[in-house]
């Protein structure tokens, strides 16, 4: 097994020194680090990492189509809003063997398939509020997930079945993901998390998917397309 951590950035670039660090700290570290940088005016240097510099904003999909080509067998998806703990990756693979099919995250919704809004009309599940096992959930968010490379193909599969998804830059590559491993017939969790693995928020420097008018009625668009 190999693990590729893969961060990606648009506008927090303070932020990404700290989450490389705690990476490098942790219990378990992963064989590489990889920074996406999706905003063309930054001039982001980071040591110790393998940095890639965007001349265009790809959107979010890029980390699932790079995570396919770097070699790795599983890969950590970390947003730039979000710091890790000491345990959170060896968290990760903790559940990964129990759960080895399953998209894993510390956050994730049940969504209501008879709602005209299934995604915004569903359950929030968050690692903070669970007793000790995983809850299975419909959608992984994307702030942080965990799974094998071959899901991330998966997701491509279906994104090129889809008529009318949201294009890439839509902010909805974990729809996708966990949708797409549903369709596949397996499952998606939430895993407990406890204090030196649960995340912690950063500063989200004005940025955010969720700010955009759009945002949840592209994520229910996604959600409403991709129903078993």
């Amino acid at each position: 097994m190999s693990v590729a951590a893969i961060i990606l950035n648009y506008n927090r670039a303070p932020n990404i020194p700290i989450i490389v660090q705690a990476l490098q700290n942790g219990k378990v570290k992963p064989n590489e680090i990889i920074v996406i940088d999706n905003n063309p005016k930054n001039s982001l240097k980071i040591k110790g990492v393998t940095l890639i510099r965007c001349s265009r904003n790809f959107g979010c999909q890029i980390r699932h189509a790079l995570g396919q080509v770097i070699g790795a067998t599983h890969c950590l998806f970390i947003d730039d809003d979000l710091n890790i703990g000491k345990n959170t990756l060896r968290n990760f693979l903790h559940y990964h063997k129990k759960l080895p099919e399953a998209i894993l995250g510390h956050f994730g919704v049940v969504i209501n398939p008879k709602a005209k809004r299934p995604y915004g009309a569903g359950t929030r599940v968050s690692s903070k509020d669970l007793k000790g096992k995983p809850v299975e959930v419909d959608i992984v968010l994307g702030r942080i997930h965990f799974c094998r490379v071959d899901k991330l193909a998966q997701a491509f599969v279906v994104f090129n079945k889809t008529q009318g998804y949201p294009p890439p830059g839509s902010g909805v590559d974990d729809i996708l993901l966990s949708m797409a491993n549903r369709q596949y017939g397996h499952k998606n969790y939430v895993v407990p998390a406890g204090p030196l693995s649960i995340t912690h928020n950063l500063q989200d420097f004005g940025t955010g998917l969720y700010k955009r008018k759009a945002h949840f009625g592209l994520r229910n668009l996604a959600t409403q397309l991709l129903l078993w």
